[in-house]
């Protein structure tokens, strides 16, 4: 799982993602906390928030 951190231009300066073994990862929980730390990245750096509702 991996999601892109994006700068203030809208292009992705950064990634955050997380490697384990299949049998030890919970997927929706692991999505959940990458996509959660990138767009808080995002957020921080200045960027659009991709699939953000409006």
């Amino acid at each position: 799982m991996a999601a892109p951190v994006l700068g203030p231009t809208g292009t992705a300066v950064a990634a955050v993602s997380i490697a384990s073994w299949v049998n030890r990862l919970k997927p929706a929980r692991v999505t959940a906390a990458v996509s959660t730390t990138a767009r808080a990245m995002t957020r921080t750096l200045g960027g659009p928030l991709l699939g953000a509702r409006r």
